[in-house]
């Protein structure tokens, strides 16, 4: 919130009757933080954004995350990358996923959107008894190929 003279002001805000707080109401706007360093990763997304690189295949997607064991942090959704060793941008993008401990899908879908929710579902699915209170190393390296439910 914003004083009238332009200034950040301060939003007291209670839990409902059941102790919960409505995240998004309001002017209580959130966002998912990852305090991963993911630098190189973000910036090889953004090079493939610019780029023209050969693709694996149509509707072949790459779903780029932060793995936490227990929560997936998206940092971007590309079309896959064909897997050549030696495509530099290949290799570099891989490094860079491997080196900073960000995990990907790949997948078939039909567009970036259903790519998402089949990765989305896939994860809830294998981490669904993890404790996000015990320490968990992520479980997903990059590139790992998921086949999504119908």
């Amino acid at each position: 919130m914003w004083s009238e003279d332009g200034l950040p002001t301060v939003e007291h805000i209670e839990p409902d009757d059941d102790g919960l707080f409505h995240i998004g109401s309001h002017s209580w706007t959130w966002s998912e933080h990852d305090d991963r360093d993911a630098r190189q990763t973000t910036e090889q997304l953004r090079q493939m954004r610019r780029t023209t690189y050969p693709a694996t295949g149509r509707d072949r997607w790459c779903v780029v995350f932060a793995d936490y064991g227990w929560r997936m942090v998206l940092l971007g959704i590309v079309p896959e990358i064909a897997h050549d060793w030696n495509d530099d941008l290949f290799a570099d993008f891989y490094t860079a996923q491997y080196g900073e401990g960000i995990s990907s899908y790949t997948l078939h879908a039909e567009n970036p959107a259903a790519a998402y929710t089949a990765a989305r579902r896939h994860f809830g699915a294998e981490r669904v008894d993890a404790d996000p209170e015990s320490p968990v190393q992520p479980l997903t390296t990059p590139f790992h190929e998921i086949k999504p439910s119908t």
